[in-house]
């Protein structure tokens, strides 16, 4: 079972995901402060946007509700098909949002 999710931010994630250390701990609290207010305000979108309509054009996560991981798209090709991108479960990640898109053009 899979529960649609609105966008989150990773930008802090990402940052500390890269920091290696170095003669300031000042930056290291800083970026988990931001870590932090990004995961808070994730957390409030998912309330806000609870129950809401998707419409085409929304990027949407799926997470997997057993793991709390997200189908994400990697870099990597997919291993049967080469033409394809490699989809798993992840934690969150920028390759785990999608766009949902109607398979017939509207007019």
């Amino acid at each position: 079972t899979f529960q649609v999710c609105p966008q989150f931010r990773y930008a802090s994630l990402k940052a500390l995901s890269k920091y290696h250390g170095g003669p300031s701990t000042g930056q290291l609290r800083a970026i988990k402060a931001a870590v932090h207010t990004e995961q808070e305000a994730n957390r409030r979108d998912l309330k806000r946007l609870f129950g809401t309509e998707v419409r085409f054009g929304t990027v949407i996560q799926l997470k997997h509700v057993a793991t709390g991981k997200f189908v994400t798209a990697k870099k990597n090709m997919a291993r049967l098909e080469r033409d394809c991108s490699m989809v798993c479960l992840a934690d969150g990640q920028e390759g785990s949002g999608w766009v949902v898109s109607p398979t017939f053009k509207f007019s």
